[in-house]
C-alpha cells in the first residue's frame, strides 16, 4: 500500500494595511489646524491688501492737497465750502484715479485739511490709523479723519518795492489767511533832513494791527547831525544838485504761522 507524504505548508502571515483611531484622530487634527492657519493666512492677506490700497489712496490724495497749497497758498476750497464735488474741481491736473465721493472734508481751519472716510470695519481702520502719518478713529471706530497740515516751507513769502507818499508813510497789507503776519522793511536810501547837513540817524518805524485785518504803515524817520536834533518822518532826499528822490522801501511779508 503506498504511503502518502505530509506536506508542511509554510508562508508569511501578512497583517491588514489601515490607520487605527488614535492615528486617524491626530491626522484629523493636523489638517484642522493646518486649514485654520492657511484660512487665517489669507484673510490676513486680504485685509493687508484692502489696508493698502485705502491707505495708498489716501497718500495719493494728501500729496496732491499739499501741492495744490504749494501753487495756490490755499487749500483746495471754494466760497460754497469745501464738499466733495467743489474739492474734486479744484484738484484737477493734481489727481486723478480717485473716488471723491467715498471722502468728506473739513476746511473750517486755516492751518489743516481734514479728509474723513467711513471704512465700516474697526480691524481695518485701527491698522490704517498707524499706517497714516497723521490720523485718528471715526465713527464709532470704524472709520477714520487724516490730518494734512501746512507746512512752515510753504510759507508764501511776498516781495515788493513801495515809494513813500508825500506823507512819507507807505502802506503794505497783511498777507491773506495769516494769523501771524510778519513783515520786514528796508529803506532803499537813508538821508538827512537837508542837503546841507549831514545824517545823525535814523529809525524805521512800523505800525500795524494784526486785529484789524488790513496791514502794516511804514516810514522813515532820520534827524541831522546837529546837536539835539529831533527825529521826524522822511518821505524824501533833498539831492545836492537840486531837487529830491522820495524814499522807496523794500518790503518783505510772510506768515509765521
Amino acid at each position: 500500500m503506498a504511503m502518502g507524504k505530509n506536506r508542511q505548508h509554510s508562508g508569511t502571515l501578512h497583517r491588514r494595511s489601515g490607520f487605527t483611531l488614535i492615528e486617524m484622530l491626530v491626522a484629523i487634527s493636523l489638517m484642522a489646524m493646518a486649514s485654520v492657519y492657511f484660512v487665517n493666512f489669507y484673510i490676513n492677506r486680504l485685509t493687508h491688501e484692502e489696508v493698502r490700497v485705502i491707505a495708498s489712496d489716501l497718500m495719493t490724495l494728501n500729496r496732491a492737497v499739499l501741492s495744490y497749497y504749494s501753487e495756490e497758498s490755499r487749500w483746495p476750497t471754494v466760497d460754497s465750502g469745501c464738499d466733495s464735488a467743489d474739492v474734486a474741481a479744484e484738484l484737477q491736473g493734481y489727481i486723478e484715479g480717485i473716488n471723491f465721493s467715498q471722502y468728506t472734508f473739513d476746511c473750517a481751519q486755516p492751518n489743516r485739511f481734514v479728509v474723513g472716510q467711513s471704512i465700516g470695519n474697526g480691524e481695518i481702520a485701527e491698522v490704517l490709523v498707524g499706517y497714516l502719518p497723521s490720523a485718528e478713529l471715526n465713527d464709532g471706530g470704524t472709520g477714520i479723519r487724516m490730518y494734512i497740515f501746512k507746512p512752515r516751507h510753504m510759507m508764501k513769502v511776498s516781495l515788493g518795492t513801495y515809494t513813500a507818499g508825500d506823507d512819507g508813510e507807505i502802506f503794505v497789507p497783511f498777507p491773506e489767511s495769516c494769523d501771524d503776519p510778519q513783515i520786514s522793511a528796508t529803506p532803499q536810501q537813508v538821508c538827512s533832513q537837508s542837503a546841507s547837513s549831514g545824517l545823525g540817524g535814523y529809525k524805521i518805524m512800523i505800525d500795524g494791527d494784526v486785529d484789524s485785518d488790513q496791514g502794516w504803515t511804514v516810514w522813515l524817520e532820520s534827524r541831522d547831525d546837529e546837536m539835539d536834533a529831533e527825529y521826524r518822518p522822511t518821505g524824501s532826499c533833498a539831492n545836492p544838485g537840486g531837487g529830491s528822490t522820495d524814499v522807496t522801501f523794500r518790503v518783505m511779508t510772510f506768515c509765521n504761522d
